[in-house]
């Protein structure tokens, strides 16, 4: 089984790929002129000794003066990049337009499987979600309000807190005054006032800003935005490998 996550017999997938979908197979869907297997047939039986995978033919000439033949030229002797631009030049030389075609080609085909399937509503009536949706979205709009909702919501953790996170600190130190002045001193008041008490009003103290911040990241998820906002820092996410989901933990 392969495991990508642990690049474990990751090598396998290109032969899978290439036994799945082999020149028959694509030939067979029709996504290219019959004029563009015929080449890829030529040029598999002048590269049978070079040992390249049958899967790599069809992508050699749709690639022909890309990527593909520069890493021909560095790694193969000279005579299979000649190969390779030769059909590519006959092809273009009977109006194969490389590499533009691949995209049309590719696109019409699914438009025709998808004919009749999908199909977008007509006349439908714009609903408010829709106009929120293109409002907190947008460009430029969608950042802002991005930030101000960010705001408000530190805000609230910071500031609108603080009264209730005082009112623990109070408490804390009148249960604490009040175990004091009933006991006399020794390591059971020790333990009381200066464990118990002062431990638990310590993490107690900070209940108010976790309760808060739950509060509104579920206020914010139930409403639907945390997807929105998940869409909006998408693009910055993925240039650090993450997920735009992926700054609500980070929040």
């Amino acid at each position: 089984m392969t495991e990508a996550h642990r690049g474990k017999r990751l090598d396998e997938i290109p032969q899978a790929v290439s036994e799945t979908l082999d020149r028959e197979t694509a030939k067979r869907l029709g996504l290219f002129p019959a004029g563009f297997y015929d080449e890829c047939e030529q040029l598999a039986e002048q590269l049978a000794e070079q040992d390249v995978p049958g899967y790599l033919v069809e992508r050699m000439l749709l690639d022909v003066g890309g990527h593909v033949e520069g890493l021909l030229l560095e790694t193969s002797a000279g005579e299979l990049s000649t190969a390779v631009s030769d059909a590519g030049q006959r092809l273009r030389e009977a109006g194969f337009r490389i590499p533009t075609i691949e995209g049309q080609v590719r696109y019409a085909w699914a438009r025709e499987l998808l004919e009749g399937v999908v199909s977008s509503p007509k006349g439908c009536k714009v609903t408010v979600s829709d106009k929120l949706d293109r409002l907190v979205t947008h460009r430029f709009l969608g950042p802002v309000i991005f930030l101000f909702l960010m705001f408000l919501v530190f805000q609230a953790i910071y500031s609108w807190a603080v009264p209730v996170m005082d009112a623990f600190g109070v408490g804390q130190d009148a249960i604490g005054s009040l175990v004091s002045g009933s006991m006399l001193p020794g390591p059971l008041r020790s333990l009381l006032v200066d464990g118990i008490v002062a431990g638990v009003g310590a993490i107690l103290v900070f209940l108010p800003q976790i309760v808060l911040l739950f509060f509104l990241i579920a206020l914010l998820e139930d409403c639907g935005y945390m997807s929105r906002a998940a869409f909006l820092m998408d693009k910055l996410m993925v240039k650090f490998g993450l997920s735009g989901k992926s700054f609500v933990p980070l929040m």
